[in-house]
């Protein structure tokens, strides 16, 4: 018997979390814990170290993808879970980490093998999408960020300061800080050191 997958659910309902309990554990899919929080959940991963995390998409308290984009940094598979199959809900959900999409009113079988194939390390997502749609998907959703602002993005992510930029592009330090706070604002960080992390990891500035 292959090894036993480990699954946190975080959704608003209960009823559903429980549900899930009993439709997974036949399959070798031991759901260790449940919750409709974000700082729950993440209070749950840490203590259970699961090897998937499904997400809903609509939780009433906190926003899921960004639930899934705090996960990701962490390291953690996740699989979003949605009520309903959107592309723009499948870019966004890539873009922020997830490994896979499953939609609720499909058969259960689809967030079967999205959960093993996640597990594994693979990408899952509802058929018929190709490679290529996925990679239009995901481009598509990526913020834009101008030429400027990566390049400023790019140096600080050499270690150079503020004012070490703005010597070597021959601009003020007041430009550079703008360029940053328009780059944070764009690309939804809440640092500069979080809009450079997410600029190297998303956007291929090096």
């Amino acid at each position: 018997m292959s090894a036993e997958t480990r699954v946190v659910v975080i959704d608003d309902h209960e009823a559903l979390r429980t549900g899930l309990r009993y439709v997974l554990e036949p399959h070798n899919i031991r759901v260790v814990g449940g919750t409709n929080g974000a700082e729950e959940a993440k209070a749950l991963v840490t203590r259970e170290s699961p090897d998937v995390v499904v997400v809903d998409l609509s939780l009433a308290e906190h926003d899921g993808i960004e639930l899934i984009r705090e996960l990701s940094r962490k390291r953690i598979q996740v699989v979003a879970y949605s009520d309903y199959r959107d592309d723009r809900l499948i870019a966004r959900s890539l873009n922020a980490g997830a490994l896979g999409f499953a939609v609720k009113d499909e058969d259960t079988d689809a967030l079967i093998e999205s959960i093993r194939t996640v597990a594994s390390g693979r990408r899952w997502l509802p058929k018929p999408i190709t490679d290529d749609e996925v990679s239009e998907l995901v481009l598509a959703d990526q913020p834009s960020l101008s030429r400027r602002e990566r390049e400023i993005l790019g140096l600080l992510s050499d270690g150079l300061s503020t004012d070490e930029v703005a010597e070597k592009l021959s601009l003020s330090a007041h430009t550079v800080r703008t360029h940053v706070k328009n780059a944070m604002r764009k690309l939804d960080a809440s640092t500069r050191a979080h809009a450079v992390a997410i600029a190297l990891r998303d956007l291929s500035i090096r």
